[in-house]
């Protein structure tokens, strides 16, 4: 598959909530810091980890830089999604606030809203949970490029695309 999510049949692993099938970003940043799973919630993009030692800190809970990290890719992918930009929304500006602590083996998940869209930045907020407990709260401003890009439209987002 060419799409940044691949099809949940080319990926299923078992231990995975059902639909959710690797997240393909051009680069390989995600790669390394994953591996990072997504669906499609209606028209809502939800990403979601499995998280492992190598995301714990020292004290073995999920490191503060890695809910960053995956709070930033969940609220602008969620905007590309829910709002059809057609771009790589770089961050302009983040904020998280850490509620509690996710652990190794804890599957977390995020959730966009999108708060408002103009010509030149897009606003969302996000919540990391697992298990239904909220593990951070993340708002971000993001800047919407003059040309869109190809790698990153909303067909390519879709499974199976």
């Amino acid at each position: 598959m060419n799409g940044i999510v691949a099809s949940a049949a080319d990926t299923a692993e078992p231990g995975l909530p059902e639909g959710f099938a690797k997240l393909r970003l051009p680069g390989p940043f995600v790669d390394i810091n994953g591996p990072l799973l997504a669906k499609f919630d209606g028209d809502r993009l939800r990403l979601g980890i499995r998280l492992e030692e190598r995301h714990c800190n020292a004290v073995g809970i999920c490191h503060g830089g890695m809910l960053a990290t995956f709070a930033d890719l969940q609220i602008a992918l969620g905007i590309v999604a829910q709002a059809g930009i057609r771009a790589f929304l770089p961050t302009v500006n983040l904020s998280v606030d850490f509620v509690a602590p996710g652990r190794v083996g804890d599957w977390v998940e995020g959730k966009t809203e999108v708060v408002r869209v103009t010509r030149n930045l897009a606003f969302g907020s996000c919540i990391l949970s697992a298990d239904d407990i909220p593990l951070a709260r993340a708002s971000a401003v993001c800047k919407i490029p003059r040309r869109e890009d190809p790698r990153f439209t909303l067909e390519r987002l879709l499974p199976g695309a």
